[in-house]
């Protein structure tokens, strides 16, 4: 994975998951805690290290399904206009990763993990939807 394609998740919480289980896994209780940390800025260093974590994401199917984000569950498609849904609908339709869309929409496909770079395809991501929380 290349890191022009992790860079935009950066200031949003991105949830990875470390093949092997973290140095503070000891006191979590699930699986889960035990193998997943959030990148940020200040563990962008160790994630490039460990090139074996991946970053948790939603494959673009989940568009058209709700989701929750900071405790709120919603439709993603809908909260966009009629032109960005059009194309949102052009990429899922022709499994394309980018499709003329706007800045904003993009930024946020990013703050709610949308794998807008088909990682989880490559297999250098997690589909959010295969780990059991």
């Amino acid at each position: 994975m290349i890191q022009e394609e992790i860079v935009g998740y950066l200031p949003h919480n991105l949830k990875i998951w470390a093949e092997e289980k973290s140095m503070f896994s000891e006191s979590m209780e699930t699986e889960y805690e035990r193998h997943v940390y959030t990148l940020s800025i200040q563990t962008l260093n160790y994630f490039i290290k460990h090139v074996k974590d991946k970053p948790i994401l939603r494959p673009l199917s989940d568009l058209t399904k709700p989701i929750t984000v900071d405790g709120k569950e919603f439709v993603p498609m809908e909260q966009f206009d009629s032109y960005n849904i059009l194309m949102l609908k052009k990429m899922l339709d022709y499994k394309i990763h980018t499709f003329n869309l706007l800045y904003r929409v993009i930024v946020k496909l990013y703050q709610w993990h949308f794998d807008i770079h088909g990682l989880i395809e490559k297999g250098e991501a997690i589909d959010i939807n295969t780990l059991e929380v």
